[in-house]
Parts: structure tokens; sequence; C-alpha cells
């Protein structure tokens, strides 16, 4: 065997693409999901996944709203929602940039999927969301 280290974490599966939380976290089918994390732990990574996964299904009967923490996350998890589509070979059209409310002046970055069924992400911005 070889030595592991000082490794405090070993995966049970080394193979695995996601770690054991992230794969309990994509496999909760809850209507809603709120978790307290930390940062850079890949839960976005793993939420643009099961995002992409159900929206792109064929026969999915909703949308997907995502709140990211500002305007920056919210593009960003788009650009993860976008490496799942290539890697899994669905069919997506980044629509950019969409305004939801020209008054407010609110937005959202969408992907739209060949179900024609959309992933919003937007700025957790209390405006935004109401």
């Amino acid at each position: 065997m070889a030595n592991k280290g000082r490794a405090k974490v070993i995966p049970e599966n080394p193979d695995a693409i996601f770690l054991p939380y992230q794969s309990r976290w994509i496999q909760d089918h809850s209507r809603l999901k709120a978790m307290e994390k930390s940062r850079q732990i890949g839960l976005s990574w793993s939420t643009a996944f099961a995002s992409g996964e159900r929206t792109a299904a064929q026969g999915a009967r909703h949308d997907e709203w995502v709140s990211s923490r500002d305007d920056i996350q919210a593009r960003l998890f788009i650009e993860d929602c976008k490496f799942w589509a290539g890697i899994m070979n669905m069919a997506a059209k980044d629509l950019g940039e969409v305004v939801i409310d020209p008054k407010e002046k609110l937005t959202a970055y969408v992907l739209q999927f060949a179900s024609g069924k959309r992933i919003h992400s937007m700025s957790s911005n209390p405006d935004a969301q109401a």
C-alpha cells in the first residue's frame, strides 16, 4: 500500500467526480434547498451539474432559479452549467444577460436547453429576488 502522507481525508472512491457531501447535495431533490457552507468547497459546481441534469431532461416541468452572492458569481454559475452541458452532450444556448424587470433594471443570466426550460442565475440582491 502506498504511503498516504498526512492526508486527513481520503475519498472512498478516488475515481469519483464528486465528494460524498457533493453527491448527497445533488441527490437531494427537495423543492427548496438551503445550506450554510464555507467557501470554495465545490457546492456551486455540483449544483450546476444537478441543475443542468434536471432542466435539460425531456419532460422537465420547471425552469431553475438560482440565487448567487453577486452578479459575478451568478455569471460564473451559468459558466459551470455550460461546462456540465458540454460534458453531458446536452444542447444548450447561452442567452446571456436577460432583462427581467426593465423598470427596476433587474437581470439574470440565462441558459436555455433543448427541452425549452431555462436556468436563470441572478444576484441575491433583495430587489432582484422580489
